[in-house]
């Protein structure tokens, strides 16, 4: 396959109505938001079977939502980079992060997985050397299983620095595209406040 000079954007989730407002499927908010930011318009996405995704290209951009369940996610990953010619260093896969606070994420390049099943069956498809997208969503309180955490709806009092700091990260992410550069940055701070 030839390589192109295109980004490749994948927002992780779990495909279904039941999964489209919870925690885990913040890789997909993401990537609509950037796509809108980006491009002007909602994304709609066209099926692609033969990448087991719904696709859709803006200027040098694909936009790309797995149809795979999140464990799987690095089998339609490493067919859309295949199948478009991408080269690691321009694909950016957007995912939920329990290791980050709410109302924070990260943009960085390379690393390990953090615990997350999405990220790590993309590693185990393609290596670790391409950019993320984190999206905090912080840890469950009490007794809740981090698995049931993540498949958990955004509750309302979450909703708004979540949508706040998603926009945030998704305009530093066109301004970084438009740019031909990315770079490491977290965007938002710790809600904790330090006492005097």
């Amino acid at each position: 396959m030839t390589k192109t000079n295109k980004y490749l954007i994948v927002g992780l989730g779990n495909p279904g109505e039941k999964y489209e407002k919870t925690r885990h499927n913040l890789g997909q908010v993401f990537l609509r938001t950037f796509f809108e930011k980006f491009a002007g318009e909602g994304f709609c996405g066209e099926a692609n079977n033969k990448i087991k995704a719904k696709v859709q290209k803006a200027k040098k951009v694909i936009f790309v939502i797995p149809e795979t369940f999140m464990n799987n996610s690095g089998e339609s990953v490493k067919k859309a980079a295949e199948y478009y010619g991408i080269e690691k260093t321009k694909m950016i896969i957007a995912s939920d992060d329990a290791n980050l606070e709410v109302g924070q994420a990260r943009i960085r390049f390379a690393g390990e997985d953090g615990g997350h099943n999405g990220l790590k069956s993309v590693i185990e498809a393609i290596g670790p050397d391409f950019w993320r997208v984190r999206i905090g969503i912080g840890q469950p309180a009490g007794r809740i299983a981090l698995e049931d955490y993540v498949l958990g709806k955004i509750p309302d009092i979450d909703d708004k620095k979540i949508a706040k700091i998603v926009d945030m990260a998704a305009q530093k992410m066109v301004s970084y595209i438009s740019q031909d550069k990315l770079e490491n940055l977290t965007v938002g701070v710790p809600s904790k406040s330090k006492d005097a």
